[in-house]
């Protein structure tokens, strides 16, 4: 099972990986294809799992668009029986994939007659050729280790880290912070597309101490930020110019030579300090939008959620006539 481990935690070379089973190995050459095959063979699903459902198109509908009508109807009528099948704040349905491929739409879920009802309230026209329950470790979060400060490239960090620096905002909505974890001082990224976490993370101030689950980038020089939680939030104050006493605000007359009034002249070396409220509270967490979030990253409806119910093996397959 320390293949499937090391496969999702971190990088892998296909060259050093393969090395071992080339002696007892039919399967051809390395590729990435096969570390990932051979991944999954190990895979171990003992401590949590979910289940997928997948749907395929017949032959003669590849590459036509999928239509199914009434998504966020059914999700909202059945708001336990899956999770990540609908982006209400993108407004934006996310079980049908969008490439030519033979899946017409994934379900994830907890439980499979529930995917199940899911699926026969679905509004779907287009004729499909049948179905296949996967037992998965989507939204298990198996690709974090707790905690983990390990920073090589690609692997993800679960760890307690300071805010060094304010958060900045770059062009295109994604934002970047200074952190520091241990004695190392990284970039924090957050991306645009997770929505509601660069809001958050724009709220954060010089000072905070926040636990993250991140990605290292390939160089190491940077982490792409999933999720985290607040652990404490310092006084939130911002220096402003002061006020002058004819009523209009001064402002600054240079590096090192404090505020003054363009009306009268006085100056002043102080500012004024503005207390800052914040919607971040200790203890919460804060997670990317669920159009943003990887297949392995435990959505907040699992936050607490472990399913290690057993079925049978008859119960894996079902046949679209059973729908």
């Amino acid at each position: 099972m320390r293949i499937y481990w090391d496969a999702i935690q971190k990088f892998l070379d296909k060259g050093d990986f393969l090395e071992k089973y080339k002696e007892n190995s039919l399967l051809g050459e390395p590729s990435r294809a096969l570390v990932g095959a051979l991944s999954s063979i190990a895979v171990d699903l003992s401590d949590d799992y979910t289940y997928e459902l997948l749907a395929y198109r017949k032959e003669e509908n590849l590459g036509k668009e999928r239509v199914i009508g009434n998504i966020r109807d059914v999700v909202i009528q059945f708001p336990d029986h899956t999770f990540s099948s609908y982006d209400f704040e993108q407004e934006r349905e996310l079980i049908a994939p969008s490439g030519p491929d033979p899946v017409f739409l994934g379900i994830r879920g907890e439980n499979v007659e529930k995917l199940k009802l899911f699926f026969s309230e679905l509004d779907i026209e287009e004729e499909l050729e049948s179905y296949t329950i996967f037992q998965t470790n989507q939204a298990t979060g198996a690709h974090v280790r707790n905690p983990s400060a390990d920073l090589s490239p690609y692997a993800v960090i679960s760890a307690d880290c300071e805010i060094v620096e304010a958060p900045e905002i770059l062009q295109g909505g994604h934002v970047k912070t200074l952190i520091r974890i241990g004695d190392e001082l990284k970039t924090l990224m957050c991306f645009e597309p997770t929505k509601q976490l660069t809001h958050a993370v724009r709220e954060l101030f010089k000072g905070d101490t926040i636990f993250i689950h991140a990605a290292v980038s390939e160089d190491g020089s940077s982490l792409s930020l999933e999720e985290f939680i607040v652990i404490n939030l310092v006084d939130r104050k911002i220096a402003e110019s002061p006020m002058c006493k004819c009523g209009m605000r001064m402002i600054s007359a240079g590096s090192l030579k404090g505020y003054k009034c363009k009306n009268c002249s006085n100056r002043s070396w102080k500012p004024n300090y503005r207390r800052v409220t914040t919607f971040l509270l200790t203890g919460q967490r804060y997670y990317a939008s669920a159009s943003a979030q990887r297949h392995l990253t435990r959505p907040s409806s699992r936050e607490l959620v472990r399913n290690r119910k057993k079925i049978t093996e008859d119960q894996f397959r079902v046949n679209l006539s059973e729908k």
